[in-house]
């Protein structure tokens, strides 16, 4: 991401150059909603228009969350996932919000008491993070863009309630199992396939178990879908909408492949789609093409219509124009097992314009208010901004022209990818910088951007109108999983095939992105030579698609995995001559590699490193083992950290 005056009033300031960081050092973790401090100039929500939905519950107006001494809110990386569970086995059931934050134990889940009756939920605002039978926090490892996003479903039927999640990468499954006593500590469900991800193999088919993409944004929520009295894994986010089948027990669940779901006209299930695409068995395709939406996408199965079969409830990042925040599926029955309806909004407004303010709409059904009726749970990102006095707190007064506008059209960053917690280190100075919104110009005032997850509920009731279950014949899905071509490459070249063409290309070609591959590197080095060389340089150029980046070693840069390139070499036959010299940086909330800049936005750098033979060696040849890492994030996600190894021969 780089400097940019269309990308709107934040990315200008955060990663433009706009703006100047000073050495003021911040708390880690600090978690500022019991300060007493409540967020200002809070948006004021639209008319909604819901959609007539034969059987399913009719939805008030939606009434935000909020305790009685402090603000109810998520902070860190201002993503929230409400769920209820009575913690306290008091009879009233407590609200709980997973959250997210970068690292091994930050994405954990806040637990609010219910101090008012099963009736008139009321919270004061104090909370704590849920533990389990050990006194350890409920957490998941998330290092990109999705947190701990708690569904509590019992799991394996033995009459205590499980809490689980998903997790961004790599796909795991985290279960706390109940007991009598409390939650048990965590333990990861077995997966069919996990074992084969190792990192992901380049080139493999989208779908394929051997692809990062089939295992990456693991959005995880489960129901019983084939009838059988098991739970069965719904998965949302970068490989598309999916279910895995428990092919265990409910003692032990094993979730099989995670296959497509489909609509009863046998396309893949999705939000929208790109009409050029071609799906076919065995070929390759992009979920997001296919499935639309965005990565970050979620998905609720729920009997929503209460005509006996299973529905689906679906949610994205909600940053993209035209967007609807939750989408239904209606389930029908068919041959081939439950299929479903195209989508429809769950509700708009009637002038057509953005429906809710900020992003990123979470959703849980249940009764919140115990009249035996469902009810929605919704959490909501919304965006601050405030003056320097509270810049390191992230700022308290509700930015509305960003809240009612696209983030992807504004070109602002996605919740978990603006300045969040990184203020834990610093705060941002940001002076008369003009809005790409229009032409507001914040005059010699400072200002910080975080988004915040706010708590909010959709009080249900019955329906009058009754549905009635559907039964039609399903038509052929347009694919098949064939695992016979999940090793396949793009080009059908076995793995071993694949495997040596990429090494032997790597020697010469120029560093080539695209939407598969974001980033990419090559490593130059005079493979061959003159006799008398005495000195050379190996070079590992890299190349980066619009949007993508990847990170020095700076301080702000420690929740991610920077460029690393070290050298392996016979130090009585060559010797360094320098350090290693790298590209030019551009300073934001990150601090990023820049380089000459392409027509279509890439960007093309190098970092060198020169050798000389050592004096008085009669060694012709030497042989040098070069290692490379690194991680590489987008304004909207991040993807796993990359390292290769390779060995270049110069001839002196």
């Amino acid at each position: 991401m780089k400097k940019n005056t269309l990308r709107g009033l934040f990315l200008m300031m955060i990663l433009g150059g706009e703006f100047c960081l000073s050495a003021q050092e911040y708390t880690p973790d600090a978690d500022h909603s019991m300060n007493g401090v409540r967020t200002s100039n809070f948006p004021k929500f639209k008319e909604l228009v819901f959609t007539d939905i034969p059987g399913a519950n009719l939805l008030s107006q939606p009434e935000r969350i909020d305790g009685t001494k402090f603000e109810i809110r998520t902070e860190k990386h201002g993503l929230i996932y409400p769920a209820l569970y009575d913690w306290n086995k008091d009879g009233k059931k407590d609200l709980l919000l997973g959250e997210f934050e970068t690292g091994q134990a930050s994405s954990n889940i806040k637990v609010y008491l219910n101090v008012g009756t099963p009736e008139k939920p009321e919270y004061t605002g104090e909370w704590f993070y849920a533990t389990d039978v050990n006194g350890d926090t409920l957490t998941c490892y998330q290092w990109c863009c999705i947190g701990t996003h708690p569904q509590v479903v019992d799991l394996d039927g033995d009459g205590y309630d499980d809490i689980i999640s998903g997790q961004y990468n790599p796909g795991q499954i985290s279960w706390w199992r109940g007991s009598e006593k409390g939650f048990l500590p965590k333990q990861f469900i077995e997966q069919k396939y996990y074992d084969m991800i190792a990192g992901g193999t380049p080139g493999v088919m989208n779908w394929s178990p051997l692809n990062n993409q089939y295992w990456n944004f693991t959005t995880a929520r489960f129901a019983d879908f084939n009838g059988d009295g098991l739970l069965d894994l719904f998965v949302g986010g970068s490989g598309g909408f999916r279910v895995a089948l428990n092919e265990g027990t409910k003692e032990h669940p094993v979730l099989g492949l995670r296959q497509y779901l489909f609509h009863v006209d046998g396309s893949i299930l999705h939000i929208r789609r790109d009409p050029s695409v071609v799906v076919k068995t065995g070929e390759n395709f992009m979920p997001t093409d296919v499935c639309g939406g965005d990565f970050h996408t979620y998905l609720f199965p729920y009997d929503w219509d209460h005509d006996g079969v299973l529905d689906i409830i679906v949610h994205d990042g909600y940053a993209q124009p035209g967007s609807d925040a939750f989408y239904f599926f209606r389930g029908v029955n068919t041959d081939d097992g439950i299929r479903f309806e195209h989508a429809v909004p769950l509700f708009t407004v009637a002038d057509g314009s953005k429906s809710l303010p900020g992003c990123a709409p979470m959703l849980m059904i249940d009764d919140y208010n115990n009249d035996g009726v469902e009810d929605i749970l919704m959490g909501l990102s919304i965006a601050t901004i405030n003056p320097a006095e509270r810049a390191a707190e992230g700022g308290y007064e509700a930015y509305n022209e960003a809240n009612w506008t696209w983030l992807d059209k504004a070109r602002l960053l996605f919740p978990g990818k603006d300045p969040g917690v990184v203020l834990r280190y610093y705060h941002y100075n940001y002076d008369s910088v003009r809005v790409a919104l229009g032409d507001k110009v914040l005059e010699n005032k400072r200002y910080t951007l975080r988004h915040r997850g706010y708590p909010f509920v959709f009080y249900g009731k019955p329906n009058p109108e009754k549905a009635v279950a559907k039964t039609e014949k399903a038509a052929p899905r347009e694919f098949e999983y064939d695992m016979g071509k999940m090793m396949l490459t793009y080009s059908d070249l076995s793995k071993e095939e694949q495997e040596a063409a990429f090494r032997d290309n790597k020697k010469s070609r120029e560093p080539e992105v695209s939407e598969y591959r974001p980033v990419d590197y090559v490593v130059l080095a005079p493979l061959s030579s003159w006799k008398g060389l005495e000195e050379f340089t190996i070079e590992v150029k890299f190349k980066t698609l619009a949007d993508f980046h990847v990170y020095n070693h700076a301080k702000v840069n420690s929740e991610q995995i920077p460029v690393e390139i070290t050298f392996e070499y016979p130090e009585d036959i060559v010797e360094k001559v320098g350090g290693l010299q790298e590209p030019e940086t551009e300073k934001g909330v990150r601090e990023v590699y820049v380089g000459e800049k392409a027509e279509d936005g890439s960007e093309t750098f190098s970092f060198k490193q020169n050798f000389k033979k050592v004096e008085g060696t009669t060694f012709e040849k030497v042989k040098i083992k070069v290692k490379v890492i690194y991680q590489t994030c987008s304004s909207q996600t991040c993807l796993p950290p990359v390292e290769g190894e390779h060995t270049v021969e110069v001839i002196f």
